[in-house]
């Protein structure tokens, strides 16, 4: 039907990335109008066990980028 798509990877805990990720889809697609925030990742174990590095990792990818993308 002569529709396109474009799957874009990048590591969304890399504050850098939400940027070059929506840049790309710009180009593919002449502009946005719409944001789907659709990445998200979890630590499996409990709290007491998490480190922070797991919980930053968790926090940067399904809220920071998420603002990274929208400001974006």
């Amino acid at each position: 039907m002569g529709a396109q798509a474009l799957a874009i990877t990048g590591d969304l805990n890399d504050p850098a990335e939400p940027a070059r990720i929506v840049a790309a889809a710009i180009a593919f697609c002449g502009g946005l109008d719409t944001l789907v925030h659709n990445a998200g990742g979890v630590v499996a174990g409990t709290l007491m066990k998490t480190s922070l590095q797991d919980w930053d990792t968790v926090f940067n990818v399904n809220c920071r980028a998420l603002f990274l993308l929208a400001q974006a």
